[in-house]
Formats: structure tokens, C-alpha cells, sequence
């Protein structure tokens, strides 16, 4: 059976939510905003916390003088109103020019974890060596609810240029430590350049966090960048190597095909490597790996320069595409679905960001140029794309989000995190306020869309209706037919997140022919009869 033909056998339903109640993003920005701040460059969220990087972030020492690139986090919590606010600021005890702390980052529970993978010293201040990087672990206060530094964490093999912490990841009492230049293999032999190490940190019983094992790809080799990006969840962690050239097999050499590498931990806390995945239409420059997310069975893994669209055609170079992969019951990792988006374009790049909760991936396209409906050129606004599992297994766009003060050059989706309620897109080159007002060049935004809508949805007998929709999916033409002539009321047609996309008044009708000119997606029509009544259902947009 085809996609298609699933799609019209699973879609076709009534619906008891009010598609206004969709809420639609909220806007949040950091309280002490500056120019060049690049507030958004990195995200996590966790449960009521929310973690954004702010890596260029310049501090002002005694009579003015500026330290750049110190970098800070915050933190925001949502509180029972569902507002979210922030907190707390943090930087490094030891913060000192060009560290960049909050390159990237991390939360778990009541631990959050900072990469500053350019700071130079030692977790006592000394050894300079430059651009060997640093992680801090920041622990929460049940009582104050303060976020305090407890820890900073360096290498124990550290070295000049090894730019340790540049992806972190936590996870229960493990936390995944990239440094994707690192040169050395998990013994400290066998250099090779930029071959690159991730370094696993282990909460102790005492409550002290410490290096507990370096991994290494076991095909590793010259430029592969093994640790740009990091992802844990449960007993498996995910490594992507953009560079790497070499199919899952070791062999048919495509230069910066990409891939990643999975490793499972067994009962004595060991973290062993148990197989490569590459895409498998992989490509030249395809770079498979651009940044990986990994949740319960599925992994996702963006692949920024790929070109081909789901079927291998329609060539557009860096249009960009990810990759979804799941875990079988003999626990090995295949490729089930290609995503690419719906309106994919050269320059897009598609998959700059990745993340995956549940039965929904969103993935970053922050060179992305139109709005939702395909118009309104911004160059490199950027875009979100939201994708949802359905009961076949099949990954479906439902959603592409903008931002509503959208601009040139936002850089919108260049990082982002999905959590239980909420979609969180970075946009750190965003320039405005939350009120779209005083202007700082690059001084960054994140928005939020909350999500938790689209996972209740409650489902009425099909008894219940009186009018239908076809085609579903419909490509232009969608018909309503009414079982029977109905005399006045209204049709209106939501995008999941509320927006009103049709609105058009009916009287002694039995069947409307409505043009639908939406982007591909998901889409709710809601009918209003002269009795007040609503009904709704949903249909897709092809």
C-alpha cells in the first residue's frame, strides 16, 4: 500500500479540540541582551527548565573594560500559568576573554552541564593551553531552586587546540563530552589530526562527577571530527563524524559522506562502540552527522549539505535532508525514513539542527527563506520543520514554523530542542526584543510553540459527524459534503498551531469546493453552524 493511500486510510477523523487553543510561540530573549550576544546559539530543555547559550557574550570589568566572548547561559522555568521566565544567569567561576562558555549545553534533573570549548586553563587555573576547553556542571537547590557551579571538568589528557566541550550531552550519571579535534586514541597512542575523542564523566557516590572512560571511533582516522556532536539517552550514546568518509563497513570512500557511531554501556558502566550508521543514499559532502539526536528506539542524524530529495532525485545542492533510524528488537539500528521538507530549496540546509522526543523530530533549516506559505523571501530567515510518527511508522511533515517577526539573516533554527510540551528554535543572528523593539544587531531570540496540543488529541466515532472531507490528502481542491442541505454557518481551515488560514460564510449548501493553497502539512477544518455548533476534522495538505 502506499504512503499515500495510508495517510487517507488514518487521517480522516473528527477531532474535539478547538483549533484556536493551539497556542501559538512565545518570544524569549535574555534579560541583560547586548549586540553580538548570539543568544540561541544553544538549547535544552528539560521538564520546567529551559537552558540557552549566549557563547559570545561580552562581560565589562573594572572602568569599562570589555572582556569578549566570556559567553553566559540562562535559564528560564515555566510556572503554572505555562509563562516562561528567566531565572537564572550563569558564567564560569573562572570566565575569563574568548572562552565561550555556552557554546553549548545541556540539563538533566537538577544538573546542567556548559561547554567552553576555548577556554585555556586547568580546573585549577593553570596550564595554559589554548583552546583546550573546559565543561562546568552546575547543580539546582531544591530549596532556593539556585543553580550554583559545583564542578569544572577538563581532559585528563588535554592538549593545545583539543576544544574539549564543544558538544555535551547528560543523561542520568553520565555526561557525553566531545572534542572533535582531539588527536590522541583512548589510550593516549596513535595520534592522528583532528581525529577526534568523546570523554565520558561519571557521577560517583559521593556526588562527584569524573572522567571515567575516552572513546574513540573504531575506524577513526585524519579530519573525521569524531565528537562534533553528542547525544545520550538511557544505555546508548550517539557520536556523529561529519568528516568521516568510510560506509558503515569501512569501505566505498565519498569524501565527508559522514556517519555516526553508536555505543551501548553494559552493566559495569563501559561504553563500547556497536555500529556505524551512514545514510544510505550517502554522498559527496553529503555531511551525514551535521548534528544527532537520540530518544528511547529512534535516532535522528541532519545531514546539511545532502542534495537528493526522500526518493533520491530532484538534485539541489546543500537543499539538505535527515535521517531517521530505529532500533529492532535484536537491538540493531536501521534507517527507516529520509525526511526532507516540503518546500526544500538549494542553499537550505536542512538539518543544521535536529531533535527528536517521542513520536515527533524537529529539524532546523536556519538558511531557509520563505515563510510558511512559500512566500515573503527573507534571505536566511529560517525555518523549523515539525515531523510526526504515525501509526504505520512513517514520518510526516505536519508543521513548518517561522518566526512572526521574521528578517533577513535571523538564522532561525539553528538550534533546537523539543521537549514533552514545547518546541524551543534559536535564532541567534534575531536582532529585536520580545516586543520587536530596540534593536541590537545579532543580539539573538529563541521561540517557543507549544506542542502538547497536537498530542491530544481525542478522536469521536465518525457517527458522530455530519459533513465530509475529499480527497484527504487533497493537493488543491477539497471538497466538503454535508449529509444533508444546510442553511447558514461558517468553514474555517487552522494550521496546528491556530492560525486561521480559510474563513469563508455558507448558506443552503450540501457541498463546498474549497482551493487550498497551504503548504504541505497537517490543517484542521472547524465548521460553525447557525446553532452554534462546532465540529472539526483534519486532512493533509500534499
Amino acid at each position: 500500500m502506499s504512503k499515500q493511500l495510508l495517510f487517507i486510510t488514518t487521517l480522516i477523523c473528527i477531532i474535539s479540540v478547538k483549533a484556536q487553543n493551539i497556542s501559538i510561540e512565545t518570544k524569549l530573549t535574555a534579560s541583560d541582551r547586548a549586540a553580538v550576544d548570539n543568544f540561541g546559539w544553544s538549547i535544552d530543555v528539560d521538564n520546567n527548565y529551559a537552558v540557552i547559550g549566549a557563547p559570545f557574550k561580552n562581560e565589562f570589568g573594572s572602568g569599562g573594560a570589555v572582556r569578549e566572548d566570556v559567553g553566559a547561559v540562562y535559564i528560564f522555568e515555566t510556572d503554572n500559568t505555562g509563562n516562561w521566565n528567566e531565572v537564572n544567569k550563569i558564567s564560569a567561576s573562572d570566565a575569563q576573554i574568548d572562552d565561550r562558555f555556552g557554546w553549548t549545553v545541556a540539563v538533566d534533573g537538577i544538573y546542567i552541564v556548559v561547554g567552553a570549548p576555548y577556554e585555556d586553563e586547568d580546573v585549577n587555573g593553570m596550564n595554559t593551553l589554548n583552546n583546550a576547553g573546559a565543561i562546568y556542571i552546575y547543580e539546582r537547590d531544591d530549596t532556593t531552586g539556585i543553580w550554583s557551579e559545583v564542578q569544572k571538568i577538563v581532559a585528563s589528557d588535554r592538549q593545545e587546540n583539543d576544544n574539549f566541550g564543544y558538544a555535551v550531552a547528560i543523561d542520568d550519571d553520565f555526561i557525553a563530552v566531545g572534542s572533535f579535534l582531539e588527536d590522541e586514541d583512548g589510550i593516549g597512542n596513535n595520534t592522528i589530526q583532528d581525529a577526534g575523542s568523546v570523554y565520558m564523566i561519571k557521577k560517583g557516590a559521593n556526588g562527584i562527577w569524573g572522567e571515567s572512560q575516552k572513546i574513540v571511533a573504531s575506524d577513526r582516522d585524519f579530519f573525521n571530527w569524531f565528537g562534533e556532536k553528542v547525544s545520550i539517552s538511557n544505555d546508548y550514546l550517539v557520536v556523529a563524524a561529519k568528516e568521516e568518509s568510510e560506509d558503515a563497513q569501512g569501505n566505498n570512500y565519498l569524501g565527508e559522506a559522514g556517519a555516526a557511531y553508536i555505543f551501548h554501556k553494559d552493566g559495569s558502566d563501559n561504553w563500547s562502540q556497536t555500529q556505524k550508521i551512514t545514510a544510505s543514499d550517502r554522498s559527496v559532502f553529503a555531511n551525514f552527522g551535521t548534528d544527532v539526536s537520540i530518544d528511547g528506539n529512534f535516532i535522528a542524524v541532519g545531514a546539511i549539505l545532502e542534495g537528493e530529495d526522500a526518493l533520491g532525485q530532484n538534485t539541489l545542492t546543500e537543499a539538505g535532508a535527515a535521517y531517521i533510524f530505529e532500533k529492532t528488537n535484536s537491538g540493531i539500528w536501521i534507517q527507516v525514513d529520509k525526511l526532507v521538507p516540503s518546500d526544500r530549496n538549494t542553499g537550505d540546509e536542512f538539518g543544521i539542527s535536529v531533535s527528536i522526543h517521542g513520536d515527533h523530530v524537529i529539524v532546523g533549516a536556519n538558511r531557509e527563506d520563505e515563510d510558511e506559505n512559500g512566500g515573503n523571501t527573507l534571505n536566511s530567515s529560517g525555518s523549523a520543520y515539525i515531523y510526526e510518527r504515525d501509526s504505520f511508522g512513517s514520518w510526516n511533515q505536519i508543521q513548518k514554523v517561522v518566526a512572526s517577526d521574521r528578517s533577513n539573516v535571523d538564522n532561525f533554527g539553528f538550534d533546537v530542542s523539543l521537549s514533552e510540551e514545547y518546541a524551543f528554535i534559536g535564532a541567534n543572528w534575531e536582532n529585536e526584543d520580545e516586543n520587536d523593539t530596540n534593536s541590537l544587531s545579532n543580539s539573538g531570540s529563541v521561540y517557543l510553540v507549544n506542542r502538547s496540543p497536537l498530542l491530544n488529541v481525542i478522536e469521536q466515532p465518525d457517527t458522530e459527524s455530519y459533513f465530509s472531507l475529499f480527497p484527504n490528502p487533497v493537493k488543491e481542491q477539497l471538497f466538503v459534503e454535508f449529509e444533508n442541505i444546510q442553511s447558514k454557518g461558517t468553514i474555517k481551515i487552522y494550521d496546528l498551531l491556530g492560525r486561521e488560514k480559510y474563513i469563508k460564510n455558507y448558506n443552503n449548501v450540501k457541498r463546498m469546493n474549497i482551493t487550498f493553497e497551504g503548504v504541505a502539512g497537517y490543517y484542521f477544518v472547524k465548521i460553525e453552524d447557525v446553532n452554534g455548533a462546532e465540529i472539526i476534522k483534519k486532512f493533509i495538505k500534499l
